[in-house]
């Protein structure tokens, strides 16, 4: 085997190990957004919000985590996940975020 060449069975490992990450760590922020966007654009009151927040983050989380491992390849499910999260959190930057609403 040359230099520079993976094996196939390490590759494999990799791409599932950079999907697990993508599922946790991008799932948790897709599913922050998604949820801090939908609440601040809702007429509704704190106590309601934080209720409508905590049931609806489990729900797109969970959609998040089986897109990851659901897609063709990792980096397909990175770019679908990280393009959308990261439009978002821009809009919602100048907003003020996760602040009171």
């Amino acid at each position: 085997m040359a230099w520079g060449t993976m094996p196939a069975m390490r590759a494999h490992h990799l791409e599932l190990l950079l999907r697990l990450l993508l599922a946790t760590v991008g799932g948790y922020a897709f599913a922050n957004v998604i949820v801090i966007a939908v609440v601040r654009s809702l007429p509704i009151s704190a106590s309601e919000a934080v209720m409508l927040a905590l049931l609806a983050s489990f729900v797109v989380h969970a959609v998040a985590v089986l897109w990851v491992f659901a897609a063709r390849s990792a980096w397909r499910a990175c770019w679908t996940l990280a393009l959308p999260t990261l439009l978002l959190g821009g809009w919602l930057w100048p907003l003020g975020g996760a602040g009171p609403v």
